[in-house]
C-alpha cells in the first residue's frame, strides 16, 4: 500500500506576487488531493507540527493569507471557507504520523538532506520541516517493514519526479514508544515527490491493495482494487456486480495466497467484466455431461459461467441483463455456484 505524507507547504497559500495561475492552480491541487486522501488504498499521514510551521510562517489559519491573494488578484469565483475546509481536512483528517510512531521531537545531527526544491524558494523553516518529516518517514517505513518506493510526499513548487534524499543520526525522541528504540538511530531513505495528484493513482499496485483486503477481510477495499484495476483498462464504466459469496471464498481461499495467485484473480474478474479472453471460460452445467443444459438462476434467468484462473482455481460467475456478477472463487473439483 502506498503511503503518502503531507508537506505543510502544500497547505500554504501562495504569494499574490506569484500571479493568478499559481492561485488557480493551488485551489484546483487541494481539491484533488482531498479526493486522494479519500481514496481506499493509500495511507495519507499528516505530522502535528505542520500547524507550527505554517503559524509560524504566517500561512496558518488561511483566512488572512487567502484574503490577501482574493484581493489582489481580483478572483470572485473562490470563496475563501470553502478553501479553508479542504485544507483543513487534509491536516486533520489525515493519520498523524507522530500518533502513529508513537514518536515525535526527534533530536537528531549530522543529517545530510537533498531537498528537492530549489535553495530560497521557500522559507527556511519549510526546509526544517521537510527534514523533520523525511526523519519520521524513514522510521514509518522501518515500522511498516517495506519498500521506500512506496513512500511519497505530497507538495508543491518541486520538479516532478524529484527526490528527498536524508541520512540523519538520531540521539533521541519523544513519545510513548521512545522505549522500544535502542538509541541513536540512523534514519537513512530517499523518497519520491509527487506535486500532482494524478500521479499517485499510477503508484499504487493494485495486488497489494487486493491482498491488503485479503489481510483485514475488508470487502470495500477488495471492491477499490477491482475498480482501479478496471480503471487502468479505461473500461471502469461498464456494468457489473458482486455477489456477497464472493468474499468469503477470497478469504477462506485465497487468504495465503501468493503475489501470482493474487494478480491472477484480478486479470480473470477483470477479463469477466471486459468479457475478454472467452477461450478461457465455459458454461457451468446442471450435470456433468456434456449435453447438460447451463445452470440458470431462477431469480433473474442469468446463465452461470466458470473462467479458469490457473489450473488449480476458477472464477465461477453470472451472466445477467446488467453485466456479469461475480459469485465465487472455487478449486478445481468444486462446480457449484452461489445464487
Amino acid at each position: 500500500m502506498v503511503s503518502g505524507y503531507v508537506d505543510a507547504f502544500l497547505i500554504a497559500c501562495p504569494s499574490h506576487e506569484q500571479g493568478i495561475d499559481a492561485f488557480h492552480q493551488y485551489v484546483l491541487d487541494l481539491l484533488r488531493w482531498r479526493e486522494i486522501r479519500e481514496q481506499r488504498g493509500i495511507m495519507v499521514f499528516a505530522s502535528s507540527h505542520a500547524y507550527d510551521v505554517l503559524t509560524a510562517t504566517d500561512s496558518y489559519p488561511l483566512w488572512e493569507p487567502l484574503k490577501r491573494s482574493l484581493a489582489a488578484l481580483q478572483v470572485e469565483h473562490v470563496q475563501p471557507k470553502d478553501v479553508v475546509d479542504v485544507a483543513h481536512s487534509l491536516l486533520t483528517k489525515a493519520v498523524v504520523i507522530e500518533d502513529q510512531l508513537g514518536l515525535s521531537d526527534f533530536l537528531y545531527d549530522e543529517c545530510a538532506c537533498t531537498l528537492p526544491w530549489a535553495s530560497g524558494s521557500r522559507d527556511q523553516r519549510f526546509d526544517e520541516f521537510g527534514k523533520d518529516l523525511g526523519v519520521a518517514i524513514c522510521f514509518n517505513r522501518q515500522r511498516i517493514g517495506d519498500d521506500q518506493s512506496r513512500h511519497l510526499i505530497f507538495t508543491r513548487g518541486c520538479i516532478a519526479g524529484s527526490t528527498l534524499a536524508i541520512q540523519a543520526n538520531v540521539e533521541d525522541a519523544e513519545g510513548p514508544s521512545r522505549d522500544e528504540y535502542a538509541w541513536p538511530v540512523t534514519a537513512k531513505g530517499t523518497f519520491g515527490i509527487v506535486v500532482d495528484p494524478a500521479t499517485v493513482l499510477v503508484s499504487v499496485d493494485v495486488a497489494e491493495i487486493f491482498s491488503e483486503a485479503i489481510r483485514r477481510q475488508d470487502s470495500g477495499l477488495l471492491v477499490t482494487a477491482l475498480v482501479e484495476a478496471l480503471r487502468r483498462r479505461e473500461r471502469e464504466d461498464r456494468p457489473w456486480s458482486i455477489n456477497t459469496h464472493f468474499y468469503t471464498s477470497i478469504w477462506a481461499l485465497i487468504g495465503a495466497g501468493k503475489a501470482s495467485l493474487i494478480r491472477a484473480v484480478i486479470r480473470a474478474c477483470v477479463e469477466t467484466v471486459v468479457d475478454e479472453n472467452m477461450a478461457a471460460t465455459h458454461q457451468l452445467r446442471r450435470g456433468h455431461g456434456a449435453n447438460e443444459p447451463q445452470k440458470i438462476r431462477d431469480a433473474d434467468k442469468a446463465g452461470a459461467w466458470r473462467r479458469d484462473i490457473d489450473h488449480e482455481y476458477h472464477l465461477h460467475y453470472w451472466v445477467t441483463s446488467n453485466g456479469p456478477e461475480l459469485a465465487a472463487v472455487v478449486v478445481h473439483v468444486d462446480s457449484s455456484i452461489p445464487d
